[in-house]
């Protein structure tokens, strides 16, 4: 991170000029057909924000031109509710060589025709993966049976891939396994026991098909979910919440309320800690936005602390828990991050020990740079 002097106080820049920003998260809207027990981000048919395609269009350039930007992830909420504003939107992309990806309910696949033309279009507009996301949450709102007219039409369409995005935890009756069943296809599952990440090879018509089979989890609306809907904790290896954040950044987000912000773990809106100061007036009076990707100095502090030394450091900081009680408690490092950056008492604690923290970030920078040489 770099310090800049602004008009009215010492910002930290997040991200140095020419410094590689990869993927970009955009939460296009926060409208969504369904309303999930488990959502991230607390999305339903009440609320109302929503980007426009010039915000939009305006972040990606920025990124584009500034950070070597490769891929938009458009995710709500439910983007396709956007219309035509997504299709330009992906256009938009994809005229930059820049990849794209929809997360998508699949409400649109209420026949075969229909889902078929609709992806046809996606396609002619750029767009390179489409994720298809249900779980037992989303049958409450969106059939099973769009999800799978959505699987079937999309096949030999130039996909790069096609992912089914599954949710489960003990209570769970549509699990990987019974999404197999039911697609009648021996479909891979994209991450290991460790959440290692591994796509498979491209099918004979060119597109990687897979079930992502992640785990429910306390996060957004999640939080207010019964244990037994969850995973046991105890269940993962010691010291799995330990160490810092390799995520941070990887994706940048935007949300429908237009802030920006350092990860899509975690829904950035509102957050002081992982919201970011992101569009300002451009200095030129055009009207247009500039794009500084700044904090204050002791958001800075923090988000150091949770990319060197992990939300579980500052949790213990602010509480006293131990590693243990802490990994009995919380099944991911986003969870842990989401309760930290949300508690007042927790941050306010946290505050009171930034000597500390920043001592503990530079002996943890000069350890991992010792290890680089090595």
């Amino acid at each position: 991170m770099t310090t800049a002097v602004t008009e009215n106080q010492v910002q930290v820049q997040v991200v140095p000029d020419g410094a590689p920003i990869d993927e970009l998260a955009i939460a296009t809207t926060d409208r969504c057909q369904a309303r999930c027990a488990h959502c991230l981000m607390k999305s339903g048919p009440e609320r109302t924000e929503e980007l426009s395609l010039e915000e939009m269009e305006s972040f990606v350039s920025y990124l584009h031109e500034q950070h070597g930007l490769q891929l938009v992830v458009f995710t709500g909420g439910e983007s396709t509710l956007l219309g035509d504003t997504l299709l330009e939107a992906i256009a938009c992309c994809s005229e930059r060589g820049i990849g794209t990806r929809l997360v998508t309910n699949a409400i649109w696949a209420q026949d075969y025709d229909a889902a078929r033309d609709y992806l046809v279009t996606l396609r002619e507009c750029g767009l390179n993966e489409l994720n298809i996301s249900t779980d037992d949450f989303h049958l409450a709102w969106i059939p099973i049976d769009n999800v799978l007219r959505a699987w079937s039409a999309a096949k030999g369409l130039g996909f790069t891939s096609v992912l089914v995005a599954v949710c489960s935890g003990p209570r769970s009756r549509l699990t990987p396994d019974g999404l197999r069943d039911l697609l009648g296809e021996d479909v891979p599952d994209v991450y290991d026991e460790q959440m290692n990440r591994t796509m498979p090879q491209p099918q004979a018509d060119g597109t990687a098909y897979a079930i992502s089979n992640t785990k429910v989890s306390r996060l957004g609306r999640g939080r207010g979910l019964r244990r037994d809907y969850l995973s046991d904790p105890s269940a993962r290896e010691p010291g799995h919440l330990a160490g810092g954040c390799a995520t941070m950044l990887k994706p940048v987000t935007m949300m429908g309320d237009g802030s920006v912000g350092v990860c899509c773990g975690v829904n950035i809106e509102g957050n002081e800690i992982l919201s970011l100061r992101g569009a300002v007036p451009a200095e030129d009076g055009s009207g247009g936005r500039q794009y500084h990707l700044t904090t204050g100095p002791q958001q800075a502090l923090v988000l150091d602390a949770i990319r060197h030394l992990g939300p579980s450091y500052l949790y213990s900081l602010a509480t006293g828990a131990t590693q243990e009680q802490i990994e009995a408690e919380y099944s991911s490092i986003c969870e842990v991050c989401e309760t930290l950056t949300t508690d007042r008492r927790m941050l306010a604690e946290i505050y009171r020990h930034q000597d500390k923290i920043r001592l503990d970030v530079e002996v943890a920078r000069l350890a991992h740079r010792i290890v680089e040489r090595s």
